[in-house]
């Protein structure tokens, strides 16, 4: 499974420091030295306490699964906690290895895993914890691959905790999925200046068409035309990701005759017997071997394709880094009387990619003492496709249906975790824009934790 990156923790009392020794033999009198110095390496600290892995690294977002945690300076009474909430059960094996069972936490989301130990320093192994999408648990075909993917940064969910892996993906979807596997998670493509008729400009999708165009991955599907909103086949998708990974020139070999439903020679036939043969496909039946050339591609699929053609790793190797040591004698902090929540709904690319129309707050898990208030705050960004309607509700208080920017507070009287939801609706469909289909009417939900100390 995969890793997070590595860690805030201290080690300056702590280390080891590597030095590189040199010494020069006498020589002779009058001889002249060729040798050339050799400079000194800088010194190299070795850390003694950090979070290396958490394993397993995903788990049913219900929590309750046993993980091991293992680094290296643990104590004993070190305590553990996974997206700042604290794990149950915790066992400390070793100074290398702390057992555990998860907490509760937001489907769909990447966590922070963190070792505390009695003296108050702590380690951290960034977005170490996947808590699973609640369409695709540990034994789904598609668990690896999504988890890759969305580790990446590639692809993310469809809302409400889930990752929609039998929707079918769209010709617009594939132009980011492509690009951002082919460039990396961070790649914006440029500015878009309406290559296509059928593709308005600018528009959700727009800049990364034209781009997919312009690296010669698409040609359209003709009469100037890119047929966005068209499901993608697996022929089709083929070509798509021979042409990303390898470039635009790419001619795959001849074809065969591997798949008993692929015609050789047709279209298509080179490029999805190239597919087979760099094992980024192995069919849809094995007896006989069959391709379903003309089947759609889901979501799901798409992820296994994606690792496959682009090589995302399930590892990552953690890099340790210094924080400052508290004080022996810490004053205990109490907890506040006040803390605010931002509500974060972006209904950008109209929930089809996932990578919009997903909601989440910040932070997603607050704590407060017993009579203290939390403030829930909605601040429009001036995206024109911002939802047009948002409600905080918990058990026992419910903010109402708000539209424009909105500040809700609900003071908390007893002890306890108080979960509560939020929902957010779509702008209507705006005239003449094709952009826009029906589906930016549906209501979105997201899920949120008050933890209320004594």
């Amino acid at each position: 499974m995969e890793q997070g990156r590595l860690l805030h923790t201290n080690f300056s009392r702590r280390f080891l420091l590597i030095w590189a020794l040199t010494y020069t033999l006498p020589r002779a009198a009058g001889a002249q030295s060729t040798a050339t110095p050799t400079p000194l390496p800088s010194p190299t600290a070795t850390p003694t306490f950090w979070v290396v892995a958490i394993t397993p690294a995903s788990g049913p977002s219900a929590g309750d699964t046993a993980v091991s945690v293992t680094g290296a300076g643990f104590e004993n009474g070190a305590t553990l906690s996974i997206g700042g909430i604290p794990a149950s059960g915790v066992h400390y094996l070793s100074a290398q290895e702390i057992q555990a069972y998860t907490p509760q936490l937001q489907p769909g989301t990447l966590f922070d895993v963190t070792v505390l130990n009695p003296d108050i320093v702590s380690a951290t192994l960034v977005n170490g914890w996947l808590a699973d999408f609640l369409d695709v648990p540990q034994g789904s075909g598609f668990h690896d691959s999504v988890e890759k993917v969305f580790r990446a940064g590639v692809s993310s969910g469809c809302g409400a905790g889930n990752y929609c892996p039998t929707n079918p993906v769209t010709r617009q979807q594939m132009a980011v999925f492509l690009l951002k596997g082919e460039h990396g998670s961070s790649y914006v493509p440029p500015m878009c200046t309406g290559t296509f008729l059928d593709v308005l400009c600018p528009s959700p999708f727009a800049n990364w068409i034209e781009e997919l165009a312009a690296e010669g991955i698409t040609g359209g599907c003709g009469g100037g035309n890119f047929c966005p909103t068209a499901s993608v086949t697996r022929q089709q998708m083929a070509v798509f990701l021979l042409k990303a990974k390898h470039g635009s020139s790419y001619v795959p070999p001849t074809c065969t005759g591997v798949f008993s439903d692929v015609q050789c020679p047709s279209l298509f036939a080179d490029w999805i017997e190239e597919l087979y043969a760099e094992a980024i496909t192995s069919g849809c039946q094995s007896s006989p071997l069959l391709y379903c050339p003309n089947g759609l591609v889901s979501r799901g699929q798409i992820a296994v394709f994606l690792v496959r053609t682009f090589n995302f790793q399930a590892s990552v190797t953690p890099t340790p880094a210094v924080t400052p040591t508290p004080a022996l004698t810490p004053t205990p902090t109490p907890e506040p009387q006040q803390a605010n929540v931002a509500l974060l709904a972006d209904c950008f690319s109209c929930g089809i990619l996932g990578t919009s129309c997903v909601m989440h707050f910040n932070p997603n898990a607050v704590s407060i003492a017993v009579g203290g208030t939390v403030t829930w705050n909605y601040a429009p960004n001036g995206n024109p496709f911002e939802p047009n309607s948002h409600s905080v509700t918990g058990n026992g208080w419910d903010s109402g249906v708000h539209t424009g920017a909105f500040s809700y507070s609900h003071t908390f009287t007893q002890a306890g975790t108080y979960t509560y939801s939020c929902s957010v609706g779509h702008l209507k469909p705006k005239p003449r824009d094709p952009c826009w289909p029906a589906c930016c009417t549906e209501l979105y939900h997201e899920t949120g934790v008050v933890i209320v100390g004594p």
